[in-house]
């Protein structure tokens, strides 16, 4: 510890080195402004100090030498950067014998040199306890440090005499600190017999809730890389039928307890590989079809109950053909998007994963092929999509604009006629687009509804016109998306390889099977163009 300095007692001193109270209110306080020889909580920080400001209120003009160099000052660490602050009583008492030596030239010299060199003294010594007790500081939390690591060790020791070795050196594994951080063994306290028999069954209680939490993930990963065999099959065989929706891992585990009964019920023991599941795959086909069969009919009862249409037919496979219908739009919770059918049945958000439900409420019948799948089941809470009806109803009106029969027109036919259509309502009726973002166009600023049917047919010379201006609009493409065979996921064109790399740690060239096309694509909508001539 540094010396006592000239201006303290010893009992002063050691007052202000290890009495931990406030000078001017006996609060609790840990901050020691060694410079000033005192310590002060935030509270008299406050009253009792000010900024250097307050120097040029109390000294005189014609001092020669900085204000700041005349009395110590702290540092204010409540703000993002500190500033000095200085001690009232000192700058009046200072202030105070400066203006009394003003007219004493020499006298007031001395002074000033005599104030300058107590500062730096005094600087120089807080420097020096500042930098003793910090490395008492440091010296005391390496010994604690030091101590945790002898209780840690210790009661590894124990533990490894009950048998708990291997599971030790599992946890040290997966985590390092979960063990150390525990409160029994986190304590700077040598282990006793004592502490050790009032502690030693919690402790074997932790060590058997990190045995099972080891053997649930050991399981989930073995069920996930069987999962991703199968994933690789099923887009081994949408890549070889690119034209088909293929449903997600999930869907084709509820229609197949085979499929089941091979993840879940093979022997630990045994490698799997993609021969494991030739027997099942030979089902695949008919399981896709089952799917498929099942959602249309399902998205068809939810057409015929929403709109007035004629109740779904009764036969085994849906009559498909009302889909293709203009009107028919689905509605996406999750997104919001509008949804053509098929696309409706490979939208990314139909099969987003929901961990916070249960298996049984997917009617899956283990809770951890739930927990180990990347994907729900299609739509597995019923509400995620919707008929959309505004939509419905802004191509109605738009269709009724050609001549033709909102019931029996078909998207098809629409993108035939390929007309373009001019909104009444906004810009005078210069307001041009085609058919598919007069639909955006309705539903956005709420054209919908027979009180507001204000679409108008261009004639064919002025949608030729439109149709060569938008060639040279800038129009925005989304571009190909594809699906990754290994997991399912969907990437863009330019981030498959990236995918590989991260998900999948395939560090080689693009293969031509390591992705398919996604049946999820975003319309390519053109945007609505304003033309003057109109």
């Amino acid at each position: 510890m540094p010396e006592c300095p000239k201006d303290m007692t010893e009992p002063q001193y050691i007052h202000l080195a290890y009495d931990k109270h406030c000078h001017f209110c006996s609060a609790p306080v840990q901050d020691v402004f060694w410079a000033s020889r005192l310590r002060c909580c935030r509270k008299c920080m406050d009253s009792r100090f000010e900024g250097l400001s307050v120097l040029y209120r109390n000294y005189p003009t014609g001092i020669d030498c900085p204000f700041y160099s005349l009395q110590c000052s702290i540092r204010d660490k409540r703000t993002r950067q500190p500033f000095k602050l200085v001690l009232i009583e000192e700058v009046e008492r200072i202030g105070q014998r400066l203006k009394e030596l003003k007219e004493d030239k020499e006298a007031l010299k001395l002074f000033v040199n005599a104030q300058r060199k107590e500062v730096e003294e005094k600087e120089e010594h807080a420097q020096r306890c500042i930098t003793f007790f910090a490395s008492l500081s440091h010296d005391r939390s390496r010994d604690l440090d030091d101590a945790r690591v002898r209780r840690k060790n210790a009661i590894i020791k124990k533990l490894e005499d009950r048998g708990w070795g291997d599971e030790i050196k599992n946890i040290h594994d997966y985590c390092p600190t979960i063990f150390s951080r525990h409160p029994i063994v986190n304590q700077p306290k040598d282990l006793t017999d004592r502490i050790w028999a009032n502690n030693r069954n919690k402790l074997v209680e932790f060590m058997e809730r990190c045995k099972a939490d080891r053997l649930v993930r050991e399981r989930r990963a073995l069920l996930r890389g069987r999962i991703e065999i199968v994933s690789i099959l099923v887009g081994k065989y949408a890549f070889d039928n690119p034209t088909q929706i293929i449903p997600e891992i999930a869907d084709i585990c509820l229609l197949s307890k085979e499929l089941r009964g091979l993840i879940l019920e093979t022997d630990a023991a045994v490698i799997m590989d993609e021969s494991s599941f030739d027997s099942w795959l030979i089902a695949l086909p008919h399981i896709c079809q089952e799917w498929r069969r099942s959602k249309d009919a399902f998205l068809l009862q939810l057409l015929t109950s929403s709109t007035s249409a004629s109740p779904a037919s009764s036969t085994k496979e849906p009559d498909v053909s009302r889909f293709a219908l203009a009107t028919t739009y689905f509605g996406c919770k999750k997104c919001s998007g509008l949804i053509l059918y098929p696309r409706i049945l490979a939208h990314s958000c139909m099969t987003i994963h929901d961990t916070t439900r249960s298996a049984l409420q997917v009617n899956l019948d283990t809770e951890e092929l739930w927990r180990a799948l990347l994907y729900s089941p299609w739509n597995h809470t019923g509400d995620k999509l919707w008929l959309h009806e505004e939509a419905f109803n802004a191509v109605r009106e738009v269709v009724l604009a050609t001549g033709n029969d909102p019931s029996v027109t078909t998207a098809f036919q629409m993108d035939q006629l390929d007309a373009r259509f001019s909104c009444q309502v906004c810009f005078a009726g210069r307001f041009a687009m085609n058919w598919r973002s007069a639909v955006v166009h309705s539903i956005g600023r709420k054209h919908v509804g027979p009180s507001q049917s204000s679409w108008r047919l261009l004639d064919e010379a002025t949608t030729i016109k439109i149709k060569t201006e938008e060639e040279s609009q800038p129009f925005f493409d989304p571009g190909r998306h594809y699906r990754c065979v290994r997991c399912g996921a969907t990437e863009s064109e330019s981030w498959r390889g990236a995918h590989l790399l991260v998900a999948h740690n395939v560090n080689r060239e693009l293969e031509e099977n390591d992705f398919y096309p996604s049946h999820d694509e975003p319309l390519s909508i053109p945007h609505a163009l304003y033309i003057d001539t109109l």
